[in-house]
């Protein structure tokens, strides 16, 4: 790295300490209104008020945090780690997890060790009988439902948890109003096989195996899309069936009567990857960006948080490749227009 100066024109190199301590403009987030920003650094959050000038490392831990983002009307900061949702408040200093997301299922995670509901016939007549008989087993469940709707009176409201059994997590984010969180899940297709090129120049003098991607016509990778609404506590799946067009065959298949005929009597939807292109600056909207597996179809698309639907608002097709420069290049104008 390279810098200049005011008084000095003249490129100078960047000594190993100044490239640590520089903070690169691709990583700053604002907050709306641009009085503040925070960025990572050394694997950590950096909050900085740009009135005072004064900067805040907000965590400082061994663990991974990134993606921060103003969330909550600007009042609190929402960072990722360990694949969850963190909000730290401005104000007040205090940090609260929004999401309790692992793998696995739900209903495995925090499940109770009562074997009740897993009794058979037998087993729940037995159970009545016991408790019809003896009084102090009477007394003692008494005690137990007692108790335990006490404390489910008092307990404060735990996180959701949300299994997504063995997929991938991705492009976790949160609305700028913190009440939805969005998110998309990956599954890579099994069966494929890695392609593996010969590295002849190397160090130990012995040929060794660089790894390279699948080949071209492989079974790709799954992609859901999901939104969760922490106040009502729901979870939406994003589906793409609504989309104008997303049943539609490649004219490629014309010249193949037999796949022709047997696509055409399925009609199915075409199989589509997600990709999160922000939420709205208020929060109710977020928009997405579709693409068909074939690479035939782009949509651009957004969920409404009032309605709870996906709505499409642009849909470009072509039969040879979606995709060219820019083509990834979407975001907000305004809460209610889309620029392309």
């Amino acid at each position: 790295m390279y810098y200049i100066s005011t008084a000095n024109k003249t490129p100078v190199k960047a000594s190993a300490a100044m490239v640590r301590e520089t903070i690169w403009a691709t990583i700053v987030v604002y907050n709306s209104k641009r009085t503040a920003y925070a960025y990572v650094k050394n694997s950590d959050i950096f909050y900085t008020d740009l009135k005072t000038g004064k900067t805040k490392r907000i965590v400082n831990t061994a663990d991974f945090e990134y993606n921060p983002q103003f969330s909550f009307n600007d009042s609190k900061l929402v960072y990722t780690r360990n694949q969850n949702l963190f909000a730290w408040d401005i104000a007040s200093g205090e940090t609260e997890q929004l999401t309790r997301i692992h793998a696995g299922s739900s209903a495995n995670r925090g499940a109770s060790r009562d074997r009740n509901d897993n009794d058979n016939e037998q087993e729940k007549w037995l159970r009545k009988d016991q408790l019809v008989y003896f009084e102090i087993l009477k007394q003692r469940k008494a005690k137990k439902d007692a108790t335990e709707a006490y404390n489910k009176a008092t307990k404060e409201k735990d996180v959701r948890s949300i299994g997504i059994d063995d997929k991938n997590l991705q492009s976790l984010s949160v609305s700028a109003d913190g009440r939805f969180i969005s998110y998309r899940l990956y599954k890579s297709a099994s069966g494929n096989k890695g392609t593996i090129v010969p590295d002849y120049v190397t160090e130990s003098g012995f040929t060794t195996d660089i790894p390279a991607r699948t080949k071209v016509g492989e079974t790709p990778g799954t992609y859901e899309m999901f939104i969760y609404d922490r106040t009502a506590d729901t979870l939406y799946s994003i589906k793409a069936d609504t989309l104008p067009g997303v049943k539609d065959l490649p004219d490629y298949v014309k010249d193949y009567p037999k796949q022709l005929e047997e696509r055409t009597k399925k009609n199915a939807v075409r199989a589509v990857s997600y990709f999160p292109a922000g939420w709205s600056p208020k929060g109710d909207y977020l928009l997405l960006d579709i693409r068909s597996q074939d690479n035939k179809d782009r949509w651009l698309a957004v969920w409404d948080t009032a309605s709870a639907k996906l709505v499409s608002i642009n849909r470009e097709r072509n039969e040879a490749w979606i995709g060219g420069p820019g083509n990834f290049n979407r975001g907000w104008l305004n809460e209610n227009t889309v620029w392309f």
